[in-house]
């Protein structure tokens, strides 16, 4: 028979409403556990993993199988409860037709490889779940009383049952098996998972708040940030530069001297930045293979403008003295300064510019022109020059001065002028490389005849000194948008519309480059079933067209889940020899301001705002 004790828990687990004539425990026995879900419509596993917790009420058997004695109700030991599943329902598998082998389950109610290791639980469920019996041993006397005790995101209840058991239970675990640690997990990984997901703690505050969700202080968050996650990201970085540079190494046997492009990134936009990032990424694998942060003070001049230059030798010299690379090109946007440094202090390495940088320039040029008066004919032919600057680079086989003859053969293009022999200028080109123009073309063209203002002075943009030497440091088409991309990835971990310490951006950068090098590393195209390559069109606002791109799968975070890992363990390690590991740092200032921090005690004296009132009076009493 199945006894039930009155004191169980108020409510029925299949209708959800207090037990009407008393409520019963799941049998123990496996297979009449089976028949007992199989007629109710439960998932069978989910009930043997919850046994101990599920009671029916008496409204779901027979009232002959429910017998009643003066202080208890009891079940008959061949009792079933009545079928609420419809033996027509493809869910429904009766033990006497079960043909198909296996039982029926409901996957999206149980699935093994969806369950994970946290999930989001109401504080009413837990309370519901522990007032149904108490957790010592052979007793099963509900539980009278619960004080809950919260540690950030953690909560302790402290339990009493009816019969004096007193018990305690933390929705967390501990984050090491270790007696003397105190400290739960989930507020040490829900720090690290803040971070790695480039979120602050004002992003899951918020969340938070608007969910009503138990997180930790800010005080701990940043704490935990300081003490473990810091150093562990430090040592993950270090661990995994040294990595690609085994990647590297190998492709050098096999090549030679690469190929390298670098840029720099501020903490904030306009010219008031404190810290900058630069970043060297190797051109062929894709790997960023150097990065640097540098703060304002460390530079000569302590100016926002010197930052780049600063970090751009820094980064260089040890891809050069320290890691023993081998450099052969060097691919910037054309700072003026790092043009300067590359000439001066390493001229054996070769200085490429990016030609979209040099497009960029050119079009704004152009397109000033085209406004002046007599040259909006220079409008049309915008994108046709454009279009001949990205051939001339892709049809010069790395020759800078076939890529200068190339590009400066639009000027006769646009006269109407396909071949040009007696022009002594041009030694290797002398006629336009595209087809044949038919008669239409010739006709319908908006050709620029010599004599015009637009002509003389698209040939003076087209011909500047300077952007012709430019033009034929582009040749080797080597670009640094692939820089740009992994920038667009850091600004997920560092947006310029938050103020970060050094400490922090660096660390944000140094998981920038992890992100980008992981995604990189594990790039993968997304094939349909078909073996075709999936595409997708997205919008250019730039270039004013629909444009349609290579799908690519989206990348792991296998690798932010293992720092989840190796932040316990730098727990651990704090605890055996309680002592923090050591970060360095440059000698900077505390914050950006020119004098000292006023104290309170002379507080109004060094803000002095009395004479700027009395100034202010008197000019009153003048225009008065």
């Amino acid at each position: 028979m199945h006894q039930i004790q009155h004191a169980m828990p108020n409510y029925c687990s299949i209708c959800k409403e207090p037990g009407k004539g008393g409520l019963f425990a799941f049998p123990s026995d496996p297979e009449q556990r089976l028949e007992w879900c199989l007629r109710l419509g439960l998932n069978v596993r989910s009930a043997d993993q919850n046994v101990k917790f599920m009671y029916i009420c008496a409204e779901h058997f027979e009232a002959a199988d429910v017998i009643t004695f003066p202080t208890r109700k009891e079940l008959a030991k061949s009792a079933l409860p009545i079928s609420n599943v419809s033996e027509e329902s493809p869910s429904f598998s009766p033990l006497s037709q079960s043909d198909h082998g296996d039982l029926s389950i409901e996957e999206d109610e149980f699935d093994d490889a969806s369950i994970t290791e946290v999930c989001l639980v109401y504080t009413s469920q837990l309370e519901a779940l522990l007032r149904a019996k108490c957790i010592t041993q052979s007793c099963n006397s509900p539980v009278d009383r619960i004080t809950w005790v919260r540690h950030g995101s953690c909560y302790t209840a402290k339990m009493e049952c009816f019969h004096s058991h007193s018990n305690s239970w933390s929705s967390q675990p501990k984050v090491t098996d270790m007696q003397s640690d105190k400290m739960y997990r989930g507020n040490l990984d829900l720090t690290t998972a803040t971070l790695a997901a480039g979120l602050a703690y004002a992003d899951i505050q918020k969340l938070a708040e608007v969910l009503d969700l138990a997180v930790m202080s800010q005080p701990t968050f940043f704490e935990h940030q300081l003490q473990y996650v810091m150093p562990t990201i430090n040592e993950v970085y270090d661990q995994h530069m040294d990595q690609v540079h085994e990647i590297l190494t190998e492709h050098e046997e096999e090549h030679g001297a690469l190929n390298y492009a670098a840029d720099a990134q501020c903490d904030s936009p306009g010219y008031s930045a404190n810290l900058c990032c630069v970043s060297f990424l190797e051109i062929n694998s894709g790997l960023v293979s150097s990065m640097t942060v540098i703060h304002k003070a460390e530079t000569e001049t302590k100016t926002s403008q010197s930052m780049e230059p600063f970090g751009f030798r820094r980064c260089l010299d040890d891809l050069i003295h320290q890691r023993k690379r081998l450099v052969g090109a060097i691919a910037t946007d054309g700072h003026m300064t790092i043009n300067a440094i590359m000439r001066r202090d390493y001229s054996t390495i070769e200085h490429q510019l990016d030609k979209w940088h040099i497009g960029k320039n050119l079009k704004k040029k152009l397109t000033a022109a085209a406004k002046t008066k007599g040259c909006g004919e220079i409008k049309p032919w915008l994108r046709s020059i454009l279009n001949h600057l990205w051939f001339s680079v892709d049809n010069c086989s790395n020759d800078p001065v076939r890529c200068q003859e190339l590009f400066r053969s639009i000027i006769h293009h646009v006269a109407n002028e396909h071949s040009w022999k007696e022009d002594q200028s041009f030694s290797l080109v002398s006629e336009c490389c595209n087809a044949q123009l038919s008669a239409e073309k010739v006709t319908t063209t908006g050709w620029l005849p010599k004599q015009s203002d637009a002509y003389r002075r698209l040939f003076g943009i087209l011909t500047e000194k300077r952007l012709l030497k430019n033009v034929g440091r582009i040749a080797k088409n080597l670009t640094t948008s692939a820089v740009e991309n992994y920038h667009s990835v850091r600004l997920t971990y560092a947006t310029k519309r938050k103020a970060y310490s050094y400490a922090s951006y660096r660390m944000r950068s140094q998981l920038a480059v992890l992100h980008h090098n992981f995604a990189t590393l594990g790039k993968e195209l997304s094939v349909t079933a078909a073996g075709t390559v999936q595409r997708k069109v997205a919008y250019s606002k730039a270039a004013g067209r629909w444009t349609d791109k290579a799908k690519h799968i989206r990348p792991t975070v296998e690798w932010k889940r293992g720092l989840l890992l190796d932040v316990r363990l730098e727990r651990l390690s704090y605890l055996h020899t309680r002592v923090y590991r050591p970060l360095s740092f440059p000698n900077i200032p505390a914050n950006a301001a020119p004098l000292p921090r006023p104290i309170e005690d002379r507080m109004s004296e060094l803000l002095d705002t009395t004479f700027d009132t009395d100034i202010s009076d008197s000019e009153t009493e003048d225009e008065s």
